[in-house]
């Protein structure tokens, strides 16, 4: 799935991590890195791998 995000890209904090994210067609969409990273997965692409297809994707979102 590749979706062009207009809305904003959300900034939460969990316990000491940092976790971005945002919506996208009224989903919740996580970044995984930040997630892996927030649980102590060190390798993020593996962890994803695992992931059902539908639960997945790429989105891209404008930069400041």
């Amino acid at each position: 799935m590749i979706t062009t995000a207009l809305e904003s890209m959300l900034t939460l904090q969990w316990l000491e991590s940092k976790v971005r994210m945002q919506v996208i067609d009224g989903r919740s969409w996580y970044v995984a890195r930040d997630v892996c990273a927030a649980v102590g997965i060190a390798n993020g692409s593996d962890a994803c791998a695992l992931l059902a297809r539908d639960t997945k994707g790429i989105a891209t979102t404008d930069t400041l």
